[in-house]
């Protein structure tokens, strides 16, 4: 965005006199009128403030009964997403605008929340995992502003300055949830990392090529820039924590609250799971059939308020030409949307596409109910019939004929004095048309050594295979073992 700062060297000294005597503008210098607190990017400066021009809650009140600019062309449908939500999430924020820690020294925001639209969001998110490898994590201060908090700003700045805050007439490019301001910190310490200058500072020190300040402060200020170029995010010349994602000319202006925005949602309390009405299996590619080669892609996608997926971003990739295929082939799912309060809504899901050569490839997505399901066996999660993919027929699930159960690993035993154990594993198998077993991957379990034990005794189990009408087919299945004593001698699950 652009924001007041400090009055250029050229004014002239007569101009620069009677805006002094209007305003307080806070330089390098100790600032001893500003109210507002020490700012919290790198420690350096408190935010710059200006003695408004009008009290806030009159110019609010007037720009709440303002019309925001028409638009000119048609925009793709906004759908924003809330950042800094996760629990582990290390995007962070500070939104000072929510507090009097702002160039108006008063708060404007009745929420310190933060949103971007969706790829713009989605863009942040890479910037943040690359960043995370370098020992670093994202402070943001600022995304989506409603149209009419900019206004407040314009209307309470003099005239004199107005190049240094968004012409209402326009809008910015916050406006748009295609804006975001924000730092680096330290994720050993979680301290914010020095920079040039304090954000929402209005001096030559907050400009991207300022040349002062020390090395350490212009590295720092190098690696948030470098890493949001990466992925789309373009700097502006005035300001070192503002970045602009390259797609928002796609975008309308939006003047609505926090609470009224379009955005993506996730399943909880009151958000209900959207349920899938059609999956589509993936092409194998044909190099990862030449070398055997088999996995799970792991796909973060939004499912919206039509039931539609979108913007899918591969989160765990394979290579050999499967990622793509992953992504064509959940394109073409079909869900019934997730529903909020009753009224359908955009959803954030993980998909997992699973490619295996032996058998068929049942995908699934977390967390969801389905109207149709492949292949997940009779210990399924959903409590459904066991289906086999492109079998129109009467299914038989695989039947348990002999198995071992893991036992207790020795030197946990020992250091636990023979004290009961409750440790269970929960895995997922391919039971073969032979009837033998393929651990395909660990869905939960202790760890460690209970988790080699569990994979070990699983793989032996001996099944009669799955059927369709009658012919034995394969199938996958989630099967669940508890752990016996060592010392007892082999534990037989199931004898034929």
């Amino acid at each position: 965005m652009w924001r007041l700062r400090a009055v250029r060297p050229a004014v002239p000294a007569a101009v620069l006199g009677l805006l002094l005597s209007t305003f307080l503008l806070a330089q390098s210098a100790p600032n001893t009128a500003s109210s507002a607190p020490a700012a919290n990017a790198g420690g350096q400066s408190a935010s710059a403030a200006i003695v408004p021009l009008r009290p806030i809650a009159e110019l609010r009140e007037l720009a709440l009964k303002a019309t925001p600019p028409a638009e000119k062309w048609e925009y793709r449908k906004p759908l924003l997403l809330e950042l800094g939500t996760a629990k582990d999430d290390p995007i962070h924020l500070d939104i000072h605008y929510a507090t009097a820690n702002n160039f108006l020294g008063t708060p404007v925001y009745t929420q310190a929340r933060a949103f971007l639209q969706l790829p713009a969001a989605m863009a942040l998110r890479r910037v943040s995992e690359k960043l995370k490898k370098q020992g670093y994590g994202l402070i943001v201060f600022d995304g989506y502003r409603p149209w009419f908090v900019t206004k407040i700003f314009w209307d309470a700045t003099p005239p004199a300055l107005h190049d240094y805050v968004a012409n209402p007439i326009e809008g910015s490019r916050h406006n748009r949830g295609c804006a975001v301001d924000l730092t680096l910190y330290d994720l050993k310490t979680g301290q914010p990392v020095s920079m040039p200058s304090g954000y929402d500072e209005m001096t030559e020190r907050a400009h991207s090529n300022y040349a002062g300040g020390t090395e350490e402060e212009r590295a720092h200020r190098k690696i948030l820039r470098e890493a949001m170029l990466s992925e789309g995010f373009e700097p502006i010349p005035n300001e070192w924590w503002h970045y602009d994602y390259k797609e928002w000319i796609d975008y309308p202006v939006l003047n609505l609250d926090f609470e009224r925005l379009p955005q993506v949602y996730h399943v909880g309390k009151e958000v209900t799971a959207p349920r899938i009405l059609k999956r589509v299996q993936p092409v194998f590619s044909e190099e990862a059939r030449k070398h055997k080669y088999q996995g799970m892609v792991l796909l973060d996608l939004v499912v919206d308020a039509n039931g539609k997926p979108m913007d899918i971003t591969v989160v765990r990739s394979l290579g050999m030409g499967l990622d793509a295929n992953a992504v064509e082939a959940a394109k073409q799912w079909e869900f019934a949307p997730a529903l909020r309060n009753g009224a359908p809504v955009a959803v954030e899901v993980y998909m997992e596409i699973n490619f295996h050569l032996y058998g068929k490839n049942p995908s699934r997505v977390t967390g969801m109910k389905e109207n149709q399901t492949v292949a997940p066996g009779p210990n399924n999660d959903q409590g459904l019939p066991p289906t086999i993919a492109g079998c129109a027929g009467a299914v038989v699930p695989p039947k348990m004929l002999a198995g071992m159960l893991p036992q207790i690993p020795d030197d946990i035993w020992i250091r636990s004095f023979g004290l009961p154990h409750n440790e269970s594993a929960r895995l997922h198998i391919l039971v073969t048309e032979r009837g033998k077993v393929k651990v395909l991957s660990l869905l939960s379990g202790p760890g460690g050594d209970f988790d080699r034990a569990a994979k070990e005794a699983v793989r032996d189990w001996k099944y009669s295979p799955a059927t369709c009408d009658g012919l034995p087919m394969p199938m996958e299945m989630n099967v669940e073992t508890k752990f016996v004593p060592p010392f007892t001698g082999p534990t037989p699950l199931f004898k034929k």
